[in-house]
């Protein structure tokens, strides 16, 4: 598909396809968005119409009140479990491609991959270096390495979002 044939009135059908994707099911979540920011009751019977018509009372509001947090409890549960299993399957993959696992040691010198930059438009990147300076790997912690410069001041880790 070319750029040139995209219809011109996507835009009016956007507010419909938010709307469509915050109802449809995630598999990582095993409920939709608007379930878990709204709090809406999930896979269990329709309320009967006489207790519908009811006032709400204190008791009823904390019950959902427990059950939307437990909702969304389960959601973050699943959504970690979805990831271990893709986390799994990439490295079986990545792992028959190149069958060996770099593991740096304390000591060892390395640089870092600026790949942030990969994918900014602008001209300031092109003269912006890809490569950090030689750091040296104080430790492992899991699958991350605490770094230090070569002069000895530690770098501090930086939280991915």
């Amino acid at each position: 598909m070319q750029w040139e044939d995209l219809p011109k009135n996507w835009p009016i059908h956007f507010e419909h396809t938010v709307h469509l994707l915050n109802r449809c099911l995630m598999p990582s979540l095993q409920c939709s968005p608007a379930e878990l920011m709204l709090g809406l009751v999930i896979n269990t019977n329709p309320t009967p119409a006489t207790d519908a018509v009811a006032p709400t009372t204190v008791e009823q509001i904390g019950i959902h009140q427990a059950y939307v947090q437990q909702q969304r409890l389960d959601g973050y549960a699943h959504t970690i479990e979805h990831a271990t299993r893709h986390k799994g399957t990439f490295d079986r993959r990545l792992l028959a491609k190149f069958p060996r696992e770099v593991i740096f040691e304390p000591g060892q010198l390395v640089q870092v991959c600026h790949n942030d930059l990969t994918y900014m438009f602008k001209t300031e990147r092109k003269l912006l270096p890809c490569w950090s300076l030689p750091r040296r790997i104080v430790n492992q912690d899991r699958n991350s390495y605490r770094l230090e410069t070569l002069e000895d001041v530690p770098i501090p880790m930086v939280p991915f979002f």
